[in-house]
């Protein structure tokens, strides 16, 4: 059989298969960022790292939500919040209780000011 069928065939079998939804938080779909924290917080702290997870990119999500001028729309947004959730997200995917913890509280006390 020649290389480059049984390369093929290999290929054929590697396809990435969809994954499936993570876990949606516990509450209203339509809440506020700071209920998406608290419900981050909560699934970390069980150790719910799939439902921490979708609550953090709700809670961003929430927070990027903003009007802005057409000219602007592209501008990224200036929110600290932004970069302490991103830290909080890539804490939660490396599975990283301690940093994620932090991450979150940081971000609570964003909402708060």
């Amino acid at each position: 059989m020649p290389i480059f069928l049984i390369l093929m065939l290999l290929a054929s079998n590697a396809i990435a298969q969809p994954t499936s939804p993570l876990p949606a938080p516990t509450i209203n779909e339509d809440s506020s960022p700071l209920a998406f924290l608290l419900a981050a917080k909560s699934a970390v702290e069980a150790g719910r790292w799939g439902e921490a997870q979708e609550a953090l990119e709700r809670a961003e999500s929430r927070v990027l939500t903003r009007s802005e001028r057409p000219s602007r729309a592209s501008t990224p947004s200036a929110q600290q919040i932004v970069g302490t959730l991103q830290r909080a997200r890539r804490a939660v995917e490396a599975r990283d209780r301690a940093t994620a913890t932090d991450a979150i509280g940081a971000a609570l006390a964003d909402t708060n000011s």
